[in-house]
């Protein structure tokens, strides 16, 4: 029906606080026109439950222990601690499924692909084979609005600022440069590139 990453990608729209925000300030502006406010409110609820049964998280598994993180790289603060051959609730994953999107126990956060195994008829494959054959989602780390909806009560939301300026995306290709492999998107990866950091200059 609809492609799983557009799925994510709109589930991902109508449950930020950006989304509702938006959608309340459209509904002022409607005010008076009843009918008009119902369509509104219709179709915004009819597309939310269309496409939340399309981006529905596909279920892993953790070969070792490992950690959740909060983004995709070991330097972010650390959320939970996962014991091995536990079930995983997977969201996405970013380019190259090296850090996945995740939910355990309640909590949001990121674990490192190559601790994620899938079942698949019957064996357990890596998330690189499973995310290939079975579409799952490419996304991105968008990191305000991340940490935004799902960190606002953990205490190192505190240095939020801190985090952001230091995980930057230096290339705008939504991957952070603490696990870009090329940092400034010249297509040189970093340890074979001397100016890692300048496009313009190897």
């Amino acid at each position: 029906m609809f492609p799983p990453q557009f799925a994510v990608f709109f589930y991902g729209c109508v449950t930020s606080r950006a989304f509702w925000r938006y959608f309340a300030r459209t509904l002022l502006q409607t005010k008076g026109d009843t009918i008009m406010r119902i369509k509104l409110i219709t179709a915004v609820a009819a597309a939310a439950a269309l496409f939340a049964g399309a981006a529905q998280a596909a279920t892993g598994f953790t070969v070792n222990k490992n950690n959740i993180y909060a983004g995709p790289g070991r330097d972010f603060p650390r959320i939970e601690r996962v014991p091995t051959n536990s079930r995983i609730e997977v969201h996405g994953c970013i380019r190259s499924f090296a850090w996945c999107d995740v939910s355990y126990r309640g909590e949001r956060g990121w674990i490192d692909g190559d601790g994620l195994v899938f079942r698949d008829r019957g064996r357990r494959i890596v998330v690189r084979d499973y995310g290939r054959r079975h579409e799952l989602p490419m996304i991105s780390f968008k990191f305000g609005n991340y940490w935004d909806d799902h960190y606002r009560t953990h205490k190192f939301y505190r240095d939020r600022s801190r985090f952001e300026n230091a995980f930057r995306d230096e290339d705008h290709d939504n991957i952070p440069n603490a696990v870009d492999r090329d940092r400034d998107g010249d297509g040189v990866r970093n340890k074979n590139d001397r100016r890692p950091d300048n496009p313009r200059r190897d």
